[in-house]
């Protein structure tokens, strides 16, 4: 009879992921392997800065260096992106594949590239082969970023991509006049529409980077991370071969190539990572809801639109006017989709909180309030009748030669007889009375304005609900069951010091106790009660029988 339970602390998924999580970031910071191949490619960003500019003014090896060398690092991406998608699984696969295709796009691309530098003096076509296989490179970067950082919640989602569409609108109409009218001069011939998609491809993938990074993720694994990194440098570098293109004109000895070589590298190094240490996003319960960016977008956005009319023709044009009431509208939306998320949160929170509440003072296997409930509502109604002299009594009932049905049955069979036995026992006490699992084999019952000769006839009825019929534990099967009970409580008449909870468990205890020893089966009241005709030693099982 057992009663003290082990306490142990609650280890929720979202634990064990985020304490799963931090070894997987330690044990990269600590592999050897993954900082080799950081310090590698970095050796190589250097030596293939060194060698671009060795080239220069050389037209023979700044071709050699751009559109062969330039092939090193793209390969060996477009390989550790296979080896990756071939070792993860899940979420995880599907990111490292869509990469791996893209990476496999990049370097259809840049073969074509080479191709035409070596068989066309004047750099072959434009648009060649070599656009589409970027272009589709980049197509297939924006899946994979999204499911490389997981799914959250829908309002989330909905929140970071207006952030993406605030960014991206921002960007957009700064962008247009500096690097995509220029190009559109001339007309809107296929050369420059490939052109201008670049930047606006690299528009919408620094967006869903925005959208995704700010939709409440509290973990991001390091290839995660050094994906995004490397989508960032290409942008970047995008963003000024697209300059360099209207301003000037792009060789294979720019040195742009460094960013596109960054790229490649940090790819490389995620592949390197995610196929030693496995790991995914984990959304996080509660998003900082970082607003900062978009709203400093939207307004610089703004600002220079304003700055760029006012100085060429000294007012502010239409176009501004609604490309600043968009930017206006979205934040509104998005402080809307805010609230709406924070109430979201508001509502689960208070379920969870609401189901933690209950299972603190509920007992898993049978559904009855457990021990600790138990006390602290004893106290309360030992206090209470205490101050009102109502009577209030206790009922602890323990279940006979229970280690046998475990022994004999398993102890899949005794959780089945504790689980029938509950259910009895709430079937049979009142509606006000409080019924509790004490622990083991062992149930108590707290019965409010209730004297010790009340609560002896409920106690014999409990004991005679188990007894009457034998549980049924599976087909064929059915063990009879029967339990020995204490009862202790204060007189009719009130005695306010039999009030107090610890006295009458123990009270209680004891003639638990007294029943035992009096052969099982029974109802046994406390030693301040006064002696009955019964004697004990002939007193048939079932009878209620109080201490002599």
């Amino acid at each position: 009879m057992d009663r003290a339970r082990a306490a142990t602390p609650v280890d929720t998924p979202a634990e064990r992921q985020l304490r799963a999580q931090a070894v997987l970031r330690r044990a990269v910071l600590s592999d050897r392997v993954c900082w080799v191949a950081a310090a590698l490619g970095m050796l190589w960003l250097g030596l293939y800065t060194a060698a671009t500019a060795l080239s220069q003014g050389d037209e023979d090896l700044t071709r050699f260096v751009g559109s062969i060398v330039y092939l090193v690092p793209v390969v060996a991406a477009a390989v550790a992106c296979g080896i990756t998608a071939r070792a993860t699984h899940g979420r995880t696969r599907t990111m490292w594949r869509l990469l791996c295709a893209s990476s496999v796009c990049w370097l259809a691309g840049d073969l074509c590239w080479a191709v035409s530098a070596y068989a066309y003096a004047d750099g072959g076509p434009d648009p060649s082969l070599a656009d589409v296989a970027y272009l589709a490179s980049n197509l297939l970067t924006i899946p994979a970023i999204v499911i490389g950082f997981g799914g959250a919640h829908a309002l989330r989602q909905a929140r970071g991509l207006l952030d993406a569409a605030l960014v991206a609108a921002g960007l957009g109409a700064v962008g247009w006049p500096t690097f995509i009218a220029p190009q559109l001069a001339d007309g809107a011939d296929l050369a420059a529409v490939v052109s201008c998609a670049y930047p606006l491809l690299d528009v919408v993938i620094l967006a869903i980077m925005i959208a995704v990074g700010l939709a409440g993720h509290r973990v991001v694994p390091y290839p995660v991370l050094l994906i995004a990194g490397a989508y960032l440098t290409a942008a970047i570098a995008d963003g000024g071969y697209t300059y360099v293109a209207v301003v000037h004109e792009y060789s294979d000895g720019s040195w742009l190539n460094i960013g596109y070589q960054a790229e490649a590298v940090l790819i490389l190094l995620a592949a390197v990572v995610a196929k030693r240490h496995q790991g995914e996003a984990q959304v996080a319960r509660i998003d900082r809801d970082i607003t900062f960016p978009a709203v400093l977008v939207a307004a610089l956005a703004v600002a220079a639109l304003v700055g760029v009319e006012q100085a060429r023709t000294d007012r502010i044009g239409s176009g501004t006017l609604a490309v600043a009431a968009v930017l206006f509208s979205g934040l509104l939306l998005r402080q809307m989709l805010t609230t709406r998320d924070r109430t979201r949160l508001a509502r689960d929170l208070d379920a969870a909180l609401r189901e933690q509440e209950r299972l603190a003072a509920t007992d898993p296997l049978t559904g009855l309030y457990n021990r600790r409930f138990f006390q602290d509502v004893l106290k309360d109604e030992s206090a209470r009748c205490a101050r009102s002299g109502q009577p209030i009594a206790v009922v602890i009932l323990d279940l006979d030669h229970f280690k046998r049905i475990n022994d004999r049955y398993g102890h899949p069979a005794g959780d089945a007889v504790l689980v029938q036995v509950a259910d009895r026992l709430r079937r049979t006490a009142r509606a006000g009375d409080v019924v509790a699992r004490f622990g083991g084999e062992e149930f108590v019952c707290l019965l409010n304005d209730t004297d010790e000769d009340a609560a002896l006839e409920l106690a014999e009825r409990l004991r005679h609900a188990l007894r009457s019929t034998p549980v049924d534990i599976r087909p064929g099967l059915a063990i009879p069951i029967t339990a020995s009970v204490g009862v202790a409580g204060t007189p009719a008449e009130g005695n306010l010091a039999a009030a107090d909870p610890d006295q009458l468990i123990a009270e209680a205890d004891r003639a638990l106790y007294r029943a035992k020893s009096a052969g099982r089966d029974r109802v046994m009241g406390t030693d301040r009660r006064a002696p009955t005709p019964i004697d004990e030693d002939i007193a048939l099982p079932g009878h209620v029988i109080t201490a002599s």
